[in-house]
């Protein structure tokens, strides 16, 4: 498999108390999901890289932008972990 021929979703979601997360999913729903989450300086698009390795591994990796970054609005009262809740709830029950 090339290095370019996975194929993903990005955009944007809003979790249920309004908060937004921007994302990239690289993969589909039947294979096992891996949150990634970046450091900082960083973004969702960091494991675009290793999209296609984890896809022959049957990975499908979810890399989403942490609050104040790329599409992500800011943080708010909400911690980190919390940020992170939301947005599991969001894309893998999709």
């Amino acid at each position: 498999m090339g290095a370019w021929n996975v194929t993903s979703e990005s955009g944007r979601i809003t979790v249920p108390d309004g908060r937004t997360i921007g994302y990239a999913d690289y993969g589909t729903p039947p294979e096992t999901a891996v949150l990634w989450c970046h450091g900082g300086p960083g973004s969702r698009l960091e494991p675009q890289a290793l999209a296609p390795v984890a896809r022959e591994a049957g990975l499908r990796i979810i890399g989403i932008d942490r609050p104040g970054y790329g599409d992500s609005g800011d943080l708010g009262h909400f911690s980190i972990a919390q940020e992170i809740v939301g947005a599991v709830r969001e894309l893998l029950h999709r």
